[in-house]
């Protein structure tokens, strides 16, 4: 007997929660990246020759590059596909990641020379971290997941965001301790070419790429989906999207919420050792804490935003919590 119209199907697998299981450990292992330097950097200055200013810049140059390939890097992701644009860039993310802790003293380089290798080598963890959330909380999430509940996946990968920086600080804290700086970079790369491996082999595009996925799957991701949902993308709709007020309001709150987010993301732990006196593991701990409580913001604001969209609308179930959430922070 044909199954009713508009019911759930009966048996589905439960493979697009491993594809979020992946997702969440992508943004792990980008997190753990990318905060590194903010937890390495009390050491590099001294051993380097830095200042905290010439620190600020190299920090800034992921930052500036991050910001400047996330279009790019998310019209890349739609026409090469999410699982061959992110197998990229975690590649890449280890070998700039590497590269970081070969960079020589100041006695082999001259400061200028120094300074330019750190600040092109941070940019390049940027441009290769720029297409991660295009990829992974717009593609996949988008072609993974029934279009009415797309909240709570994308604030999986933000906890495991929220995660990677938590254990960041004690982690790095402890190899710096334990094997120095340079070795607290080069014994994170592999994480990253170990993701890119698992990711390429496991993830595909679309549910119907995926060989493991039932019919049953497939027909719950796509309930309620437009027929028109996965057609290619018009002529001329970047220039639109970049003129929408809507894209306009939520680029500005990503601003706001930024500024907050990197001045904890770039100086708390350096803050902590040199200006609180506390002990560099201690430090790594305490600044852990904003990150932890952050993973559990995530998974709060997902499911509410799910839940109070299904009761008041969607607008109205995102506007509370966006709106919220900046008032807080």
């Amino acid at each position: 007997m044909a199954p009713v119209p508009g019911t759930p199907p009966a048996n589905p697998t439960g493979i697009r929660w491993r594809i979020l299981g992946l997702i969440c450990t992508a943004s792990f292992v980008a997190y753990l990246l990318r905060t590194n330097m903010s937890v390495a950097g009390e050491r590099m200055m001294g051993e380097l020759g830095l200042t905290q200013v010439q620190l600020g810049v190299v920090l800034a140059a992921f930052a500036w590059s991050y910001a400047a390939f996330q279009f790019p890097g998310g019209v890349w992701g739609d026409r090469v596909g999410a699982r061959r644009a992110l197998t990229i860039c975690a590649l890449a993310w280890g070998v700039s990641n590497l590269l970081i802790g070969l960079v020589p003293g100041r006695g082999v380089a001259s400061p200028v020379l120094l300074m330019a290798m750190l600040i092109i080598l941070r940019a390049l963890m940027g441009a290769a971290q720029a297409p991660l959330y295009p990829v992974t909380g717009g593609a996949m999430t988008c072609n993974w997941f029934p279009i009415t509940g797309w909240a709570f996946p994308n604030s999986i990968g933000n906890a495991g965001l929220t995660l990677g920086a938590a254990a960041t600080g004690p982690l790095i804290a402890w190899l710096m301790i334990r094997f120095g700086w340079r070795m607290s970079f080069v014994l994170t790369a592999p994480l990253a070419f170990l993701l890119a491996a698992v990711w390429w082999w496991y993830t595909r595009d679309t549910p119907a790429q995926h060989r493991r996925v039932t019919p049953d799957e497939l027909a719950l991701i796509d309930r309620d989906r437009p027929p028109s949902f996965r057609a290619a993308t018009p002529a001329g709709m970047g220039a639109r999207i970049l003129r929408d007020p809507q894209v306009l309001l939520l680029t500005a709150s990503y601003f706001c919420s930024n500024y907050v987010f990197y001045f904890f993301f770039n100086w708390l732990f350096i803050y902590l050792v040199e200006n609180r006196g506390f002990k560099v593991l201690e430090s790594g701990y305490y600044a852990a804490v904003p990150w932890v409580t952050g993973a559990v913001g995530a998974l709060v604001g997902g499911v509410l935003c799910d839940r109070l969209s299904g009761r008041l609308g969607k607008r109205r179930g995102h506007q509370w919590v966006a709106a919220g959430g900046l008032l807080l922070s």
